[in-house]
């Protein structure tokens, strides 16, 4: 019968037992091994440190009196070591004599015990070194975390401040070309610069939604509200208001979409968030004159809704991270927005009860499908 550790809480720590005598060894795997520890072995002071790069043990068994390489030159090496510098070290030795001890400590152990060990009082210590090992790479974990957080922060702002500067930018470019007084624009020039400033102001309210929709999300501070509606006419409605916003011949959008009629039970306000952002992200990425196409697939429990630009396409291996917050693929000028948008639609559809990726066409861009259920979500 296996004597759980009561500190492990099912989760036993790895320790290293480093001895030449191979009894000794035995007896204390056997020992440990009975608490609950995944043992590791070795039989001298090179092998100790060979196994401890390997393993990464959470503590070790360290004899002092070992051919070759003894157990002070070895816990120096170990205590050296940027991987195995926090390992607690307990020295074992037959030695008695107090400069021994302080020896032990002055190379880096943590503990000092005449072998053979007290079964108690070892797994006392074990057990104390151990929970202090857990502290710390606990407070590493956190710091590391913190300067991730910090990190991210700072490429956030950077990524904000950067997608900002070109739909502002294209903003004031236009009002300055509207109040040009030596050379004014004609009427169906002033159209397609009313018609840029309009979408650009669109990109920057598409942002700053996403950035507080995605934050209501998560924190589950934004109710779902299903009701039957027609998928199709929530997505032409959402194409005809952003139609006017298109600089005309830049961009045709053809939609075939909810035929035959299929009605689900949707969050319409969320349903057309999810096709605005896909839209305008399409929108983006589409050459002039290219072409955005919208259509609708069923099956036996699921309408799909495709969207499929002629964009540069999402490599294989980005597939799945576009959609998490504030991923960017390869360059600036290549990246799909902050992320949010796409983050954003991934949660609203979820919260639909759907699911939501994105293919290459090949030779062609990318196409975003999204799969609502046919059925009530729940039901």
């Amino acid at each position: 019968m296996v004597e759980m550790d009561p500190e492990t809480h099912g989760s036993p720590g790895k320790i290293l037992v480093v001895d030449d005598d191979r009894i000794l060894v035995e007896i204390l795997t056997e020992s440990l091994s009975m608490a609950g520890y995944e043992i590791s072995a070795a039989y001298d002071g090179q092998e100790a440190i060979a196994a401890a790069q390997r393993v990464q043990p959470d503590l070790i068994l360290l004899d002092v009196m070992m051919p070759e390489l003894d157990g002070y030159s070895a816990c120096a090496q170990l205590k050296a070591a940027v991987e195995t510098q926090f390992t607690p070290v307990i020295m074992l030795t037959a030695l008695t004599d107090r400069d021994d001890k302080l020896r032990a400590l002055e190379v880096g152990a943590d503990e000092f015990m005449r072998k053979p060990p007290d079964r108690q009082e070892l797994l006392i210590r074990i057990r104390s070194l151990l929970r202090t090992k857990r502290l710390y790479d606990q407070v590493q974990e956190s710091h590391q975390r913190l300067e991730e957080l910090e990190e991210a922060k700072h490429d956030l702002t950077y990524m904000i401040v950067h997608d900002m500067r070109g739909p502002v930018s294209s903003i004031i470019s236009s009002l300055q070309l509207l109040r040009e007084e030596q050379d004014p624009p004609t009427a169906e020039e002033s159209s397609a610069l009313v018609a840029s400033s309009l979408l650009s102001g669109q990109r920057i309210m598409t942002m700053v939604e996403a950035m507080l929709d995605l934050q209501r999300l998560e924190d589950g501070k934004m109710p779902v509200r299903l009701q039957p509606l027609s998928i199709g006419m929530v997505i032409e409605e959402t194409v005809q208001a952003i139609r006017p916003l298109l600089q005309e011949g830049r961009v045709r959008i053809q939609v075939k979409a909810d035929r035959p009629v299929f009605e689900l039970n949707l969050d319409g306000e969320l349903l057309e968030r999810v096709v605005n952002n896909l839209l305008l992200n399409a929108v983006r990425f589409s050459p002039r004159g290219g072409r955005i196409g919208i259509w609708t697939q069923a099956t036996k429990d699921w309408v799909v809704v495709n969207m499929a630009d002629q964009g540069p396409g999402i490599p294989p291996d980005q597939r799945e991270r576009i959609f998490q917050k504030y991923t960017q693929l390869g360059a600036a000028q290549q990246r799909r927005g902050l992320g949010l948008g796409l983050a954003f639609c991934k949660m609203a559809v979820e919260a639909m009860g759907g699911r939501i990726w994105v293919e290459d066409i090949p030779r062609a861009g990318a196409v975003f499908r999204f799969a609502l259920p046919l059925a009530p979500a729940g039901g």
